[in-house]
C-alpha cells in the first residue's frame, strides 16, 4: 500500500508532466502561428507581384537571383497577357553588369509587344540607373535621384589577365555609354557623357529631365 509521502510525491510528478506538457503544448501552438505568419507575409509578397496588376518593385541589389526572379514574373505576365502593360519600379544600389545587362535586353524584348514603365522610388545607382532606361516609358519621382558612374570591378592575374579584364569593361562602358545617348533624344553626346560618368554622377529629378535621362516627373 502507497504511503502518503508516495502518493504526493506522484500527483507531484503528475502536475509536473501536465506543466511541461502545456508548455510544449504553447511553444507548438507559438510555431504553428509563426509559420501562419510566414505564410501570410509570402502571399503578401505574391500579392504585390499581382498578375492583374503587372507592378514589379524591384527593391534590392541587381544580381542573378534577383534578375531571374524578375525575368520569371514578367514572363508570367507576358503569357498570361500578351499585349498587357508592365511597370517595374526600381529602388536599388546596383550591382552586377552581366546580369542588369541581362534583364536589360530581356525587357527590350517585351516591349516589342508590351508597353512597359521602368520608374525610380528614391534612387538608383549605378545598374538600376542604368535600367531605367531600359523602358518604353521613364518615370520618375521629385525626389528621385541617379548614380552614374564607370564600371567598377577587381582584376587578379597575369598582366594579359588583366589587360583582356580592362577592355571587356570598356565594351560593357561603350554599349551603356550607346544606351544613354541613345535615350537621351541627342541632349548628350557620347563624349559628355563619357566625361561625366568617370567621377560618381548623381541626377536629381530636373536633371534627368534636362539630359533627357527620363520622360516625365510625378
Amino acid at each position: 500500500m502507497e504511503t502518503r509521502d508516495s502518493l504526493v510525491r506522484k500527483e507531484l510528478a503528475q502536475a509536473q508532466n501536465l506543466e511541461v506538457g502545456a508548455a510544449i503544448a504553447r511553444e507548438q501552438l507559438t510555431l504553428v502561428k509563426l509559420d501562419v505568419e510566414m505564410r501570410k507575409d509570402n502571399m503578401a509578397v505574391e500579392q504585390a507581384k499581382d498578375f492583374h496588376h503587372q507592378f514589379f518593385l524591384f527593391a534590392d541589389a541587381i544580381d542573378l537571383r534577383n534578375v531571374t526572379n524578375c525575368i520569371e514574373v514578367l514572363g508570367v505576365w507576358n503569357r498570361k497577357d500578351p499585349t498587357c502593360d508592365m511597370e517595374i519600379a526600381f529602388h536599388s544600389s546596383g550591382g552586377s553588369a552581366l546580369a542588369g545587362m541581362a534583364l536589360f535586353d530581356f525587357i527590350s524584348r517585351l516591349k516589342v509587344n508590351h508597353r512597359v514603365t521602368t520608374s525610380v522610388l528614391g534612387y538608383s545607382a549605378s545598374m538600376a540607373g542604368i535600367l531605367l532606361q531600359a523602358g518604353t516609358r521613364r518615370v520618375i519621382g521629385r525626389e528621385t535621384f541617379v548614380l552614374l558612374h564607370d564600371l567598377t570591378a577587381q582584376a587578379v592575374g597575369k598582366i594579359a589577365d588583366i589587360e583582356d579584364t580592362t577592355a571587356f569593361l570598356r565594351k560593357i562602358q561603350s554599349r551603356v555609354a550607346d544606351i544613354f545617348v541613345e535615350r537621351s533624344g541627342g541632349r548628350i553626346d557620347r563624349d559628355t557623357f563619357l566625361e561625366k560618368s568617370k567621377r560618381e554622377w548623381w541626377l536629381d529629378s530636373t536633371e534627368l529631365m534636362k539630359w533627357g535621362f527620363a520622360d516625365e516627373v510625378i
